[in-house]
């Protein structure tokens, strides 16, 4: 049975979404779907602009490397999920950290700001370069293939300390097992105070004067549990448990 797919074209213009006439699609976009997901005439899609915004369509014709739809419903529109979840992840190497990204977005990350820690091996990318255009393709994909219509927004941080300084809900992923339990943590807070955000490491875990600016912000070290868990693992585990907690946070809102 084909599922209906969310495609979130690059490029794409959100104004697009309220034309009354239908839609031509090209490019790689195009491709992969006629060519690698076989689309088919009649069958449905949902475009969106990565904003909150989507709308069904219908294949009206398939070429090549081309696909023409018709509007089938009006535009709907997704709010933005809250609190937010936000990522702080230290540079990894290149591989690790496309599928770190690549999970996390998947776990439900709604932004992801990227340091370099003490014991990164990697400077942070230059927005605009190879590597940022790789990530943010991976961030669009990705939000594809879990139907999120929200694209994650992707950050530099240049200087940690004063991110550290922001007002949100803090929590930093850290290997210690005679550490409270990030459960614990993360049990405790309250979605009126603003974003969540979890700090993940580098391979090499946090540096010394790290650890003392964490204690000097007051920002509690929560473990995962026995395992150890490498950078790339560790990011969409703890987005992941940070989308249970918003779930039951706004559940308890709604009662």
């Amino acid at each position: 049975m084909f599922l209906e797919r969310l495609v979130l074209p690059e490029g794409f213009r959100a104004e697009s979404l309220d034309d009354s006439a239908g839609i031509v699609l090209d490019g790689p976009v195009a491709r992969h779907l006629v060519q690698v997901l076989r689309i088919r005439k009649g069958q449905s899609l949902r475009l969106g602009d990565g904003l909150g915004r989507t709308r069904k369509a219908l294949v009206s014709d398939v070429q090549r490397r081309a696909l023409s739809l018709e509007w089938a419903a009006e535009v709907e529109r997704v709010e933005r999920p809250t609190p937010e979840i936000v990522l702080a992840l230290a540079m990894i190497e290149a591989s690790d950290l496309r599928r770190a990204v690549e999970g996390a977005v998947e776990a439900g990350v709604d932004r992801i700001v990227l340091f370099r820690a003490h014991y990164s091996n990697r400077a942070l990318p230059m927005i605009g370069d190879a590597q940022w255009e790789k990530l943010a393709k991976i961030i669009r994909l990705s939000c594809e293939q879990s139907k999120r219509a929200w694209v994650p927004e992707l950050e530099l941080c240049a200087d940690v300390s004063a991110f550290l300084q922001s007002p949100a809900q803090f929590v930093v992923a850290h290997g210690g097992v005679r550490l409270q339990s990030l459960v614990e943590i993360c049990s405790g807070w309250d979605s009126a105070l603003g974003p969540m955000v979890v700090l993940v490491g580098p391979e090499g875990g946090w540096g010394h004067d790290e650890l003392k600016d964490f204690e000097s912000a007051h920002l509690p070290l929560g473990h995962l549990g026995e395992s150890v868990l490498r950078a790339r693992t560790a990011a969409p585990v703890v987005v992941n448990h940070l989308q249970l907690v918003r779930t039951r946070l706004n559940a308890t809102a709604s009662s």
